[in-house]
């Protein structure tokens, strides 16, 4: 799919997805499912194994409704990653 259909199904610009693409710009939640949907994939499907092995439902995590909800969801993430790693270097 061209950079220009893709960001017509999106809408957006096709200048938007060159810096979604380059990583100049950073894609919202909502707009990644868009982008999914445009593309026929899973939401997952742009994450490696490791992210989606976690258990951390990424389908569920795009529909909170609420920014900051979402934000304090990857704090708490990030937290128990951070907490498994320190744990795993004092063994």
């Amino acid at each position: 799919m061209s950079q220009s259909l893709l960001a017509s199904k999106i809408g957006v610009t096709f200048q938007q997805v060159q810096k979604y693409e380059k990583g100049t710009n950073r894609v919202g939640a909502s707009r990644l499912q868009r982008i999914a949907d445009a593309l026929g994939v899973s939401v997952s499907s742009f994450f490696d194994n490791t992210a989606v092995s976690t258990g951390f439902d990424l389908e569920e995590y795009v529909h909170i409704p609420d920014p900051n909800l979402r934000l304090q969801v990857v704090k708490l993430v990030e937290a128990f990653e951070q907490r498994k790693a320190s744990l795993a270097a004092q063994r």
